[in-house]
C-alpha cells in the first residue's frame, strides 16, 4: 500500500520502473554535450568529469532501485508477507498506520516513503514495554534500518570500520559523493554493529538450544584457530572538565610550559578506560601454515570474559562444520586461560575424534620464552644474541623439538 516520492514529500510518485529509467535517462543525455565540451577544450578535467559521470549514474542506479522497490512495495504479495512479519515478530504489534518517513538510498539520494508504521502493542495499563519500538513493516521486508537503505549501511558500516576514525570515514565517503555528517556516520556504525550483535546472540542461543545448523565449510579443510587477548581504551560517562589553573611565577606571569590558550576546550571530557577484549580468528591454512588463498576468516571477540569467548568459538567451530575438517589447530600464546579451555571447546563444538587436534605454541611467544632462558643463563650480550639467533631460526624453520 506503500509509495515512494522523489523531489521531497510533495514531489513526484514513483509509478513504474519506466518512469524512473526515462527522468535518469532525460538528466543525463542534458549534461552530456557540457561534459564532451569541457573535456575538449580542457583534456585535463577529465578526473572531474569521470567524477561527475560516475556521480551521475550512481543517482540513476538510486532511481531504478526505488522504483523497483515501489513497484514490490504495492503487489499484494509483500502486504501478505507484511502482514505476516506482524502476526510472529519478536514482540505484539499494533495493526499499523500509514506515516511517511525519510530514507537514504545507496547512491545518497533521498525519498520519501509511506509505510505502515507498526506500533508496539501496549499491555493491560496501556503502557508499552521498556525498549520496545515501533517497526515500517513494510521497509521491513527490504531490510531497511532506520531510515537507511541495507545497502547504504553495509557502505557507511565498513568504511567506518576501516579507517581510525568517524570524520575520516566521513572524509573518504564524501570524496565518493556520499555526504553525511559524522553524527551520521557514527550511528550507522552503531547501528550496523548493534544488529549483528543481535544475530550473533540469536544464532548462540539457537546454539545453546541444539537448533544451529551446521554447514560444510570447514569439511575436509585443515583449520587454524587463534585466541589471544587485545587492549583497547573504552569511553567512560561524561563528566564536567575540572579547570586547572595557570601557573604563574611570583609576579603573576606566566610561566613557559604552561599549556597555550589557543585551543578552546570542551565544557565536558570522560576518562578512558583500558580493557582487555578477547578476540579469536578462525581459517582453513595450506600445507605451510598459511591462509589459504580467495578463503576468508572468521574473526569474533568479545569483553564478558574467557568463558564467554570459548564458548563464542566452539559455537562458531560447530555452524562452521569444524566436525568435519582434517584437522584443527589452536595457535596462541602462552596464556593460561586459552590454554585451560581448549579441551573444553573442543567437546562443546562435539568435535570426533577422528579430527587431529594440534596445540601450537605461535613463534614470536616461544622466540621470546627463549630469550628470557638465555638471558637467565648469565649470558652476555655478545655471547646470548648469536645463540638467540640460531634457536629463532629453528623455531621459524619448524625445527622446535631441536
Amino acid at each position: 500500500m506503500g509509495d515512494w516520492k522523489v523531489d521531497g514529500p510533495d514531489g513526484e510518485k514513483i509509478e513504474s520502473v519506466p518512469q524512473m529509467f526515462g527522468r535518469f535517462s532525460g538528466q543525463v543525455l542534458a549534461k552530456t554535450s557540457d561534459w564532451q565540451k569541457r573535456l575538449h577544450e580542457q583534456p585535463e578535467e577529465l578526473e572531474v568529469i569521470e567524477r561527475e559521470v560516475r556521480h551521475e549514474f550512481t543517482r540513476g542506479a538510486d532511481l531504478m532501485v526505488a522504483a523497483l522497490s515501489a513497484v514490490v512495495m504495492a503487489s499484494p504479495e509483500l502486504e501478505a508477507s507484511s502482514e505476516e512479519t506482524r502476526n510472529h515478530y519478536g514482540q505484539p504489534l499494533a495493526k499499523g498506520r500509514p506515516r511517511s518517513i525519510r530514507i537514504q538510498l545507496l547512491g545518497g539520494l533521498i525519498f520519501w516513503v509511506t509505510s505502515l508504521y507498526c506500533e508496539p502493542r501496549k499491555g493491560v495499563f496501556r503502557k508499552k514495554k521498556d525498549g520496545a519500538r515501533g517497526v515500517y513493516i513494510e521497509l521491513e521486508q527490504f531490510g531497511f534500518g532506520k531510515s537507511i537503505s541495507p545497502g547504504l549501511e553495509s557502505r557507511v558500516s565498513r568504511q567506518a570500520a576501516l579507517c581510525p576514525s568517524f570524520e575520516l570515514a566521513q572524509s573518504e565517503l564524501g570524496r565518493d559523493g556520499l555526504n553525511l555528517d559524522v553524527k551520521a556516520v557514527r550511528r550507522i556504525a552503531q547501528q550496523c554493529g548493534e544488529n549483528l550483535l543481535r544475530l550473533r546472540t540469536f544464532e548462540l542461543q539457537q546454539w545453546r538450544n541444539g537448533e544451529l545448523p551446521a554447514t560444510n565449510e570447514l569439511a575436509g579443510k585443515r583449520v587454524t584457530v587463534q585466541i589471544d587477548g587485545g587492549r583497547t581504551k573504552l569511553r567512560g560517562e561524561l563528566r564536567e572538565r575540572t579547570p586547572v589553573a595557570e601557573e604563574t611565577d611570583n609576579d603573576g606571569v606566566a610561566t613557559s610550559d604552561t599549556p597555550g590558550r589557543s585551543k578552546k576546550k570542551a565544557k565536558r571530557t570522560f576518562d578512558g578506560q583500558w580493557r582487555e577484549p578477547k578476540l579469536m580468528t578462525i581459517f582453513v591454512h595450506d600445507d605451510e601454515g598459511r591462509m589459504e588463498k580467495k578463503s576468508k576468516a572468521t574473526i569474533d571477540g568479545t569483553f564478558t570474559g574467557p568463558d564467554a569467548m570459548a564458548e563464542l568459538v566452539a559455537m562458531h567451530l560447530h555452524r562452521l562444520g569444524a566436525a568435519k575438517a582434517a584437522s584443527l589447530t589452536f595457535v596462541s600464546d602462552g596464556a593460561v586461560w586459552i590454554w585451560d579451555r581448549v579441551d573444553a571447546i573442543v567437546t562443546q563444538a562435539e568435535i570426533p575424534a577422528s579430527v587431529k587436534i594440534n596445540q601450537v605454541l605461535d613463534n614470536c611467544h616461544a622466540a621470546h620464552h627463549v630469550s628470557t632462558a638465555l638471558a637467565a643463563w648469565g649470558l652476555d650480550q655478545k655471547e646470548r644474541m648469536p645463540r638467540y639467533r640460531e634457536l629463532r631460526t629453528r623455531l621459524r624453520n619448524g625445527r622446535w623439538r631441536s
